[in-house]
């Protein structure tokens, strides 16, 4: 009986570690694509909007807070004078997370959800 319980401990732990890495990973695409949207305002070439992009994932991992991500994206816009304000910001951030919510979910890469279902 106790090693039934350890493997269900086990399952669960590995369940919830799975869960807790997609969830990071898809925050750090979320971060990413706003790092990249923010850039393509800024004008940045390919390899400036790309060390942007890491920037930005840097910034969200280690903040973890969307407000603080959300001001200091105005505020580098700001300082390059393109006017854009927080709302805006929140508002393309909760698109871009809607968008990616689906990554890794079988419908969103055309799979059949049931089996037999085509």
């Amino acid at each position: 009986m106790s090693q039934i319980l350890k493997e269900r401990e086990t399952a669960s732990e590995s369940l919830f570690a799975r869960s807790e890495e997609e969830a990071f990973m898809r925050k750090a695409i979320r971060d990413r694509r706003l790092g990249l949207w923010v850039a393509s305002l800024r004008s940045l070439g390919p390899d400036e909007a790309d060390r942007y992009a890491r920037i930005i994932v840097a910034l969200g991992v280690s903040s973890g807070d969307d407000e603080e991500l959300i001001h200091t994206l105005a505020w580098d816009l700001a300082a390059d004078g393109i006017p854009v304000a927080p709302e805006e910001i929140r508002r393309t951030l909760r698109r871009i997370e809607g968008e990616v919510a689906d990554i890794g979910k079988p419908e969103a890469a055309g799979l059949p959800t049931k089996i037999g279902t085509v």
